[in-house]
């Protein structure tokens, strides 16, 4: 899938300045601390929200799991969307950025730059204190590619990473994984947000992902490679079987309730949807045409977000541009 990007020049700070330069917003948000960020969260009642981790501790976390000695794991996901940035400042430097609403690709010289910047990595946070704050943070794992998803498996963690899934392991007790494992390889990858990603225990004791793009699965303990479609999938932790399942989560998430029932969801259909089916029983009939394996279990399709959007989205939905757009 080729990198996009989406340039709004026209309402874009004080716009093109001498140079064809951007000059810097000065009405976006300034940051809080991450405890006035906390307070600002609006629970329902029964709920409590405690701050457990956050910068510098953790730097651009993009998921957390616990494993069954109760340590808390983070995998981070380092340059996210570069390839928009490498591209726009090789414009600003010619000039040729202009006010027109559009959507072009990333060249590929900013592609290439971003995918040497684009890593992923592993922390291991400890309390050391016991007041329920993680106050340390050991790099347990990196040099990934950027994970999107973990989940404790036989005594280690599984981090989803396209294009691979990989299995990692501390077997000396040092704090550091010392026995990494490729159970899976052969994921599309396409931009960051849409690949392989939320890896969770479901109620039969596989492990289902979603997100991903699909992709010819290869692993050393299948004994043949698995053609797997634009859906969700589940495998098993020791890496011997990987199968498709219904329903499809447009970005990030899924669940299950007491009943074993899946739901997904998606970024433009906010309500959350159900995969009612299982896969194997469409699966069996070659001749079965369907457009999705999952639908709406609402009879609602909006959210109401209760804060402030962002100026910049503000701006780009009053300008006429990007209507057309």
């Amino acid at each position: 899938m080729s990198k996009l990007i989406l340039i709004y020049a026209s309402w874009i700070g004080g716009l093109l300045g001498v140079s064809g330069q951007i000059t810097k917003p000065e009405d976006a948000p300034r940051p809080i601390s991450p405890e006035a960020s906390a307070a600002m969260v609006e629970l329902p009642e029964g709920f409590r929200l405690e701050l457990v981790a956050s910068e510098p501790l953790v730097r651009q976390p993009s998921a957390v799991c616990f494993d069954e000695s109760g340590r808390l794991f983070v995998t981070e996901l380092h340059g996210y969307n570069m390839e928009g940035q490498f591209d726009i400042e090789e414009l600003n430097k010619t000039g040729e950025l202009d006010r027109v609403v559009r959507r072009i690709s990333a060249n590929e010289e900013a592609v290439r730059k971003a995918e040497e910047t684009q890593v992923g990595s592993v922390k291991l946070l400890k309390d050391t204190d016991g007041d329920g704050v993680m106050d340390e943070a050991i790099t347990w794992a990196e040099n990934l590619p950027v994970g999107m998803g973990i989940c404790p498996a036989l005594g280690g963690v599984i981090v989803v990473c396209s294009p691979h899934i990989i299995f990692l392991a501390d077997r000396d007790g040092d704090d550091r994984a010392d026995f990494r494992e490729t159970l899976f390889t052969g994921f599309n990858t396409g931009v960051i947000e849409r690949r392989i990603n939320c890896p969770q225990w479901g109620p039969d004791n596989w492990i289902y992902v979603d997100g991903g793009q699909g992709g010819r699965i290869s692993g050393p303990r299948l004994s043949a490679p698995v053609d797997l479609p634009r859906t969700g999938f589940r495998f098993k932790p020791d890496g011997s079987v990987i199968e498709p399942v219904s329903g499809h989560t447009g970005t990030y998430g899924f669940t299950f309730n007491a009943a074993g029932d899946r739901f997904v969801i998606s970024t433009s259909s906010p309500a959350i949807q159900v995969a009612p089916i299982p896969w194997r029983y469409l699966g069996r009939n070659q001749d079965i045409a369907l457009s999705a394996s999952s639908r709406r279990s609402t009879n609602y399709n909006r959210s109401y977000p209760i804060s402030e959007p962002h100026p910049w989205r503000s701006k780009r939905a009053t300008d006429p541009g990007f209507s057309k757009y």
